[in-house]
């Protein structure tokens, strides 16, 4: 998986498909922002990221289009 990535969980394109991919699948994907595979990392990252989109899911954020 590629794409934009950011230190940002909100901001991070990666890390939200990442978060996806394992939701529906259970498992971690391959990706550009963790290639060095330490799992536990990443797992510790991605249950961040899941905590936060769950925490601001229902909150309506105005978006600019360039």
């Amino acid at each position: 998986m590629t794409g934009h990535t950011d230190p940002d969980v909100d901001r991070c394109e990666v890390t939200r498909a990442l978060v996806v991919v394992r939701r529906v699948s259970g498992r971690v994907a391959p990706s550009s922002k963790f290639a060095d595979g330490d799992e536990e990392a990443v797992l510790r990252t991605l249950d961040e990221a899941e905590r936060c989109f769950e925490a601001t899911r229902d909150r309506i954020v105005p978006v600019v289009v360039i």
